[in-house]
């Protein structure tokens, strides 16, 4: 009896093992529970617990995060894994590579863009044993269909393809010679530009002057559109020098300097100094041309400018482009050399108030003394620049003394008369409350590939 009592206890031992056993495997999660779940209510919510749960194999965990991808929550994947411990992460992302990288040969386009998606996050997270393949596949992807592959997933190929930068560079080229890619372009064009790698600066140079030999003397207008975005300095010769030569066309020169007065060079400068200059030019020639001289801030060409102060043609071009250039530095020349006794209208000085008003405070000192001119279109002038450079107590010593001035500034307004007091009134008390006060307001950085975000906060271009 004894004996038969042990050997229950044993047997009954054995039985509550295999007993737990069971149970455990009963509740193991698998991936068939996993399927049940992508399409139950909260399924998507259930498949991110399972991702994060240690107790559940690293096999079905994996597929649990594969799912997600193909169901194109690839933000709710991404959630899941940045909520777990950065080894966990590591060992997830390498359990589900394999898997992520045959969602690529799935028809759906859907399906391949999460997959994209999917790798382009793992990148950013820094996993370096799959960065060099992830980089592959991705670059792969786009060589084909890129214009139906443009904007497919959360991420567009903007985002992802500057991010990658450099390492793009082949893809880039291959896309921007490709004919079947003329009408993207523009947009590749745009990525180029994001990424500025000198190299393929001058791979894409290279296409465009082959582009420009073939059009001439009749160049595309979508040619010149995206040279104002990406040339290197050879392109920017051939353009001065057609720009330049006034046997061309006239409208095909002036599309052309168009097209250099974006992200102008210096090598640009004798070009559009010798259009400038040259006094048969169109208005609309000599103004493209003082916008690229002043965009180069080079203090040489102000020599050059300063006697067209008295063009009454091109005089305020040429006002705004010294003071952009040379800010306080040349303003009392500038001042000196208009001619006082030309007409001056409204819009001439609202024009000179766009330049004035850039002006750094500085500038206060070397306009002051102009308030005790006898010539009424340098006092208003000064009074105009002071409202954006004075100071209030530079106001109260300099501009309160003239309150009482009842000369009236010709043509300053089309129906009633204003004093130089009443303006200087109006500019003393802006002053005084700071309503003109420049602001330096920090410009957040346009790129769009800085920091991947997910749901409403992120901000791909289409």
């Amino acid at each position: 009896m004894i004996k038969n009592a042990g050997f229950f206890r044993e047997t009954s031992g054995l039985f509550a093992l295999f007993l737990a056993m069971t149970l455990l495997v009963a509740c193991q999660t698998t991936i068939e529970d996993v399927d049940k779940f992508k399409d139950a209510v909260n399924g998507h919510a259930k498949l991110m617990e399972i991702m994060q749960d240690e107790s559940v194999e690293p096999a079905v965990r994996s597929y649990a995060a594969v799912s997600l991808i193909k169901e194109n929550q690839v933000e709710k994947m991404y959630v899941a894994l940045k909520g777990m411990p950065a080894d966990q992460q590591v060992h997830l992302i390498m359990e589900s590579a394999r898997s992520i990288g045959e969602l690529f040969r799935n028809p759906d386009l859907g399906t391949q863009a999460a997959a994209k998606d999917a790798l382009f996050l793992f990148m950013q997270m820094g996993v370096k044993p799959i960065e060099k393949s992830s980089l592959e596949v991705i670059l792969n992807w786009y060589s084909s269909s890129f214009d139906i592959k443009y904007s497919a997933g959360t991420y567009s190929a903007f985002v992802v393809l500057t991010y990658i930068g450099k390492a793009a560079t082949p893809l880039l080229h291959k896309l921007i010679v490709d004919p079947a890619m003329q009408k993207m372009q523009s947009k590749i064009i745009k990525i180029i530009e994001k990424i500025d790698d000198p190299e393929l600066a001058g791979l894409t140079s290279d296409y465009f002057i082959a582009q420009l030999n073939k059009q001439a003397p009749n160049f595309e207008q979508e040619t010149l559109d995206m040279l104002r975005v990406v040339r290197d300095d050879r392109v920017t010769e051939i353009l001065n020098n057609f720009a330049a030569d006034k046997k061309n066309d006239y409208r095909m020169r002036e599309a052309v300097l168009d097209t250099l007065r974006f992200k102008p060079s210096k090598l640009s400068i004798p070009a559009a100094t010798r259009i400038f200059m040259d006094k048969s030019e169109s208005i609309d020639m000599r103004g493209l041309a003082i916008e690229i001289i002043q965009e180069s801030g080079d203090e040489e060409v102000v020599k050059f400018l300063m006697p067209f102060i008295r063009d009454e043609n091109v005089k305020w071009a040429v006002f705004g482009a010294i003071l952009k250039i040379g800010k306080e530095k040349h303003l009392k020349e500038v001042f000196d050399k208009l001619d006082p006794t030309a007409t001056f209208w409204r819009g001439d000085y609202d024009v000179a108030r766009r330049h004035l008003k850039n002006l750094p405070p500085e500038a206060a000192a070397v306009l002051a003394p102009y308030l005790k001119s006898k010539q009424i279109p340098l006092t208003t002038l000064a009074l105009i620049g002071l409202q954006y450079t004075a100071t209030p107590a530079q106001a109260e010593e300099w501009i309160k003394p003239m309150l009482e001035d009842a000369r009236i500034i010709p043509n300053y307004h089309s129906q009633n008369k204003i004093s130089l007091g009443k303006l200087a009134q109006e500019i003393y008390e802006r002053i005084k409350t700071g309503a003109d006060k420049q602001k330096e307001i920090k410009q957040p950085a346009e790129n769009e590939a800085e920091q991947v975000k997910t749901g409403a906060e992120e901000a791909t271009e289409k």
